[in-house]
């Protein structure tokens, strides 16, 4: 994995430019707050523990208390649970990654406390799942899912994923800056505490902000905070 820093928005403008010229490649972006390893929140508290059958006891019962009946003609695979609990904070082996970079990099920089790292992942078609048809519990390598559409925030930020499952050669779920196959397609993009204020700043003008982001009352309250300096 690349690894560079920037010190102004017009220098992090100009390397993401770079990517957008390359048409025979899909370019995924991921934010976060700390450059801890990129694995999904279901191995996050340890990664060699295999927790595939909590997980799938886990969404059986997302989909045992979840009532609304308008649902159920949209969420009809294990992927579209997947999906649906993961942006309501369900603990999945599903990883966010956006195709929109302005959204990542206010991901990284909403805490504004700290350096922000932005992460590029540029694969090309054969590093995507294309047979949703097999169950996820069943993937045995790690691989970018292009999601169906089924919730407002996904639809907001331009939502893909990495999945992880058990890799049982490997004793543990294998983050996607360590995986044989993607790591080396991964640049991890510094941004110094110093210019995170600005940066979020500009953002907010380009209408990135969490009102846009989380499309609900929340983000609105949100980004009031944001505005007023609460």
């Amino acid at each position: 994995m690349k690894q560079v820093e920037v010190h102004s928005f017009n220098e992090l403008l100009e390397l993401l430019d770079r990517f957008s010229s390359l048409r025979t490649n899909i370019t995924l972006y991921r934010g976060q707050d700390s450059n801890y390893d990129l694995l999904p929140s279901i191995a996050r508290r340890s990664n060699v523990i295999d927790v595939t059958e909590r997980e799938f006891n886990m969404l059986g019962e997302l989909k045992r208390r979840v009532v609304d009946t308008t649902l159920l003609g949209v969420l009809k695979t294990d992927w579209d649970w997947l999906i649906y609990g993961q942006h309501y904070g369900l603990k999945t082996r599903l990883l966010d990654w956006t195709s929109n970079p302005l959204i990542s990099l206010w991901f990284s920089l909403m805490e504004n406390r700290r350096d922000g790292y932005l992460y590029i992942l540029s694969i090309n078609k054969s590093n995507t799942i294309s047979d949703i048809s097999q169950s996820p519990f069943e993937l045995e390598k790690n691989e970018i899912l292009k999601p169906n559409f089924n919730n407002r925030r996904i639809v907001s930020q331009s939502g893909w994923f990495s999945v992880h499952p058990y890799s049982v050669e490997s004793g543990e779920y294998i983050p996607l800056n360590k995986c044989e196959n993607l790591s080396n397609k991964i640049i991890e993009v510094k941004i110094p505490k110093r210019y995170t204020s600005d940066f979020v700043k500009k953002l907010d003008t380009m209408g990135i902000n969490s009102e846009f982001i989380f499309q609900d009352v929340a983000g609105i309250c949100n980004h009031i905070n944001w505005q007023y300096k609460f």
